[in-house]
């Protein structure tokens, strides 16, 4: 028999010197429906000295005093310790309470997005957040490979150490008119050094089909296609979601994946 996961601390029993709290999971704000939730058993304030040895910014909200119009809320965070290990943890934050559909947002657009403006403006948006997300990816992969080529040798205890460095001032939310008719927006998470690190918006197609024969979706494809006329590219990858052609084809100046170029030219 499986049992069921708990979905409140009314169905959690916690070790002594920890107590039950709801944490909001990965990208949930207060005010936002639905808001996923799950229970967590936290240690007391007095019995906090690991967890602040290991994070320094851990905090339960009993220790947290907001503004007026804010309220705590535990949030889930991911950190990354060491280039070898990366975890999770819930942390107490004060957020601004804000009405029914709308989030507090740290960095808002200038501008915000209306129903006449909705297409105007989703595809601007869409180009900045993109090349963000590239920016920040390219910055940590060259911050992790810096650490691990400097502590190789010999891997220190730095499990106490948090790596710090970025904000999260990216626009993450999935709004309405950020991706075309034929795609689906899904938040994804991104790797991250420091917490909160927040998922950002995603378009991927809605049924996750290529038109044209012989291609396949990649999640993360190349940045360059291999094709007829270059076929040796060497080429990093970057996470951007599209379809290409299936490995050992190439895309011929009509645009199709064949995998025999010279037949094509001659068909052609």
């Amino acid at each position: 028999m499986i049992l069921a996961v708990p979905s409140t601390c009314a169905n959690v029993l916690c070790s002594k010197n920890t107590v039950c709290k709801m944490v909001n999971s990965v990208g949930c704000r207060y005010g936002n429906s639905p808001c996923k939730q799950y229970p967590v058993c936290l240690p007391h304030s007095e019995f906090s000295s690991i967890a602040y040895k290991y994070f320094p910014n851990y905090r339960t909200c009993d220790a947290v005093k907001c503004k007026a119009g804010q309220k705590c809320v535990l949030r889930e965070v991911i950190c990354i310790t060491t280039p070898w290990l990366v975890t999770s943890y819930p942390q107490a934050i004060c957020e601004n309470s804000c009405p029914p559909n709308e989030q507090w947002r740290t960095c808002p657009t200038r501008c915000e997005l209306t129903c006449k403006e909705q297409q105007r403006n989703s595809a601007p948006i869409r180009r900045r957040v993109q090349m963000l997300n590239a920016l920040l990816q390219m910055f940590v992969l060259w911050l992790l490979l810096t650490i691990a080529e400097k502590i190789a040798p010999s891997i220190p205890d730095v499990s106490h150490q948090v790596i710090s460095g970025m904000g999260d001032c990216i626009d993450n939310i999935c709004t309405r008119g950020y991706c075309s008719a034929d795609e689906t927006c899904e938040m994804q998470e991104i790797l991250c050094i420091i917490a909160p690190c927040w998922p950002i918006p995603t378009c991927i197609p809605s049924t996750n089909k290529c038109l044209k024969p012989n291609e396949m979706y990649r999640q993360c494809p190349t940045k360059c296609e291999r094709s007829c006329t270059n076929s040796n590219i060497s080429c990093r990858p970057i996470c951007k979601p599209a379809c290409q052609c299936k490995d050992k084809w190439y895309r011929d100046p009509s645009g199709n994946c064949v995998q025999n170029c010279s037949t094509a030219a001659r068909e052609g």
